[in-house]
C-alpha cells in the first residue's frame, strides 16, 4: 500500500508529523513515496502548525520522465 493511501487527511499529517519525530530523535533518515498531492499537502502542514523546526530537514523531490529520461527536482 501507498503510504497513508487510505487515511483521513488529518490521520495523514499526524502520520507524517510522529514518522518525521521518530526520525529525528533516533537520528535516521526516513525515505517515503507517494503519488498523493493531498498527503505530502498534509503532512507538511501539520508539521508547520505543530513542529516547524522539522522542516529544515524534510525534502520533498519529484521525479517526472522527460523525453525518457528521469528528471528530479528538489521543492523548497
Amino acid at each position: 500500500e501507498e503510504i497513508g493511501d487510505m487515511l483521513h487527511p488529518e490521520a495523514q499529517g499526524i502520520l507524517g508529523l510522529n514518522i518525521s519525530e521518530m526520525a529525528e530523535k533516533y537520528n535516521n533518515q526516513i525515505f517515503a513515496t507517494t503519488q498523493s498531492l493531498e498527503f505530502v499537502q498534509n503532512y507538511l502542514k501539520t508539521v508547520s502548525k505543530e513542529n516547524e523546526n522539522l522542516l529544515k530537514d524534510i525534502r520533498i523531490i519529484t521525479l517526472k520522465n522527460i523525453d525518457g529520461k528521469i528528471r528530479t527536482r528538489v521543492l523548497e
